[in-house]
């Protein structure tokens, strides 16, 4: 039997305009930060730097494809508002196209120093690598927080996959 709608649903009801306006500036503002890490962490690698946006997802890799399953990749969901309050970007390595034997690998550059520190343990599918997770909440300059630590990790997958690659090149010529 219906009761009538619940407080929640008449106030949702009543603000609905007033809550997709703040929805809209909210994903305005945080794409506009992104942009601009993006384009920090691009001046800080020197690399071909690729980004894919979807609704909701980021994906960062370096490479010479647009195909992103090609590389290592970070990405990230950029609907969180963590990203604003309390100021926390949580992202995930992935190597969808890496071999098995070649994941430990790239396991290993979330042990390297200087990244460790950024890095945690991911249980997630077979080529989920490691977490990321930069909090910069009362810094004055976010965007360089977030490169400094972004930056180095994409390098760091960009080499072991141009090394990895390299090997698996042999292997099938052998």
């Amino acid at each position: 039997m219906f009761d009538g709608f619940g407080e929640t649903a008449k106030l949702y009801a009543t603000y609905h305009s007033v809550i997709e306006s703040v929805r809209g500036d909210f994903e305005r503002d945080v794409n506009a930060f992104l942009d601009v890490v993006r384009e920090e962490i691009s001046s800080r690698t020197d690399a071909a730097l690729r980004e894919k946006v979807t609704k909701g997802f980021r994906y960062w890799w370096i490479g010479d494809d647009k195909n992103k399953d090609k590389y290592p990749q970070l990405w990230l969901e950029s609907y969180k508002a963590q990203i604003v309050s309390p100021g926390t970007l949580k992202l995930t390595a992935i190597a969808p196209m890496a071999r098995e034997e070649d994941l430990g690998a790239f396991r290993e550059v979330s042990m390297r120093p200087g990244i460790s520190a950024s890095c945690g343990k991911l249980g997630g599918g077979r080529y989920s690598l490691f977490t990321v997770t930069i909090p910069y909440g009362s810094l004055d300059n976010p965007v360089q927080r977030v490169a400094e630590v972004v930056s180095p990790i994409l390098l760091a997958l960009h080499e072991v996959h141009e090394r990895t690659l390299g090997r698996a090149a042999k292997t099938a010529s052998a």
